[in-house]
């Protein structure tokens, strides 16, 4: 799990030097959406059932160490999860119309806060079936 975490770190890194490289030299490049308007598509729950499901199962095959396999899981999806929900927290404080300085304290002292990350995780795992923002897919 943490191989997983620091790859799509390195990979988000990695894609904003390149976007700033290949636009000095003349190409014009789409900007990404911001973080509010982020959203799993549809299907991304039914994965996350069916993961789960297959993780119970393992537990009766004993193929590999269940323990493990279990805290690598629920770690992925903490991640994912933890990023929808900063994307429903980023929406519900600019609608709310809370500063950029104070966004960011915020997100950052919630990130630092153990059940903070807990809770904005569970925000994001709602918001794939609820759609707190009601924004499309």
């Amino acid at each position: 799990a943490a191989i997983i975490m620091s790859s799509v770190f390195l990979a988000y890194i990695n894609y904003v030097l390149t976007v700033q490289v290949l636009r000095r030299i003349g190409y014009k490049i789409e900007p990404l959406k911001p973080l509010k308007e982020f959203r799993l598509p549809k299907s991304f729950l039914m994965g996350t059932l069916v993961i789960i499901i297959l993780t119970i199962l393992m537990g009766y095959v004993q193929v590999v160490d269940y323990n493990t396999l279990v805290a690598n899981v629920f770690l992925i999806f903490q991640l994912i999860y933890l990023i929808q929900g900063l994307a429903v927290a980023s929406h519900f404080m600019e609608a709310f119309g809370i500063g950029k300085v104070l966004k960011i304290v915020i997100i950052v002292f919630v990130i630092l806060n153990q059940m903070g990350l807990l809770i904005l995780a569970m925000i994001g795992f709602m918001d794939s079936f609820i759609n707190f923002r009601k924004l499309e897919n």
